[in-house]
């Protein structure tokens, strides 16, 4: 009982960060998804073509894509 009861504990444990990772991920998609929108809609492109832009910008300015709303702001005004 002893043994079973240590490894649920941790198997909580190590879900946490995992729950956290998943949590930022999720984060990181609504961000870029919420700035491919604005690209999309402010220079009348397709979604592939923003987010081609969007990672384009974010390899020039050496930031991650998943700050997609700040780098559509700087570069674009979206």
């Amino acid at each position: 009982m002893a043994a079973i009861s240590l490894l649920q504990q941790r198997a909580i444990a190590d879900g946490i960060p995992l729950n956290g990772q998943l949590h930022q991920a999720l984060e990181s998609h609504h961000r870029i998804q919420q700035a491919k929108q604005s690209i999309t809609a402010r220079l009348s492109i397709s979604p592939e073509d923003a987010f081609r832009l969007l990672r384009d910008a974010a390899r020039h300015s050496r930031q991650r894509v998943r700050q997609g709303r700040r780098l559509g702001e700087s570069w674009w005004g979206c």
